[in-house]
């Protein structure tokens, strides 16, 4: 997504949103407005965009994915199920992006997630 926002996108929706999701960015991207799919918060955007602007290291969705679920309490093997990889797959995910990152510990990929908007503490952890 990054690199989208970095190239000019204007609306992002997940591939899984609805018709009438894709439809909306669509119309707000012909006229030159932002849409985000209502899975992403504005504020998310935001933070993409700056990172794109600055020339921030930017993470690959899967890189995204994994870091909110490991920020929520999930541990390897459960993001591991969740998406349908290997838990080793999980593991260099989430140590390559602690590494992008300069994040040592779960304690630093939890207050990253809160700054930058990826963190919902709404969202919890489903055990």
């Amino acid at each position: 997504m990054g690199l989208l926002l970095g190239a000019g996108a204007l609306s992002y929706v997940l591939v899984r949103s609805a018709a009438r999701d894709l439809l909306a960015a669509i119309r707000a991207a012909s006229r030159g407005r932002r849409y985000v799919g209502p899975d992403l918060g504005e504020a998310f955007f935001q933070v993409l965009a700056r990172q794109a602007d600055s020339g921030t290291k930017v993470l690959s969705r899967r890189e995204q994915e994994v870091l909110g679920m490991f920020a929520h309490g999930y541990t390897l093997k459960e993001i591991a199920s969740s998406l349908n990889v290997s838990p080793k797959s999980i593991e260099t995910y989430r140590s390559r992006t602690q590494e992008k990152l300069g994040l040592r510990t779960r304690a630093d990929v939890i207050r990253y997630a809160l700054q930058t908007g990826m963190f919902n503490p709404e969202l919890g952890h489903a055990s």
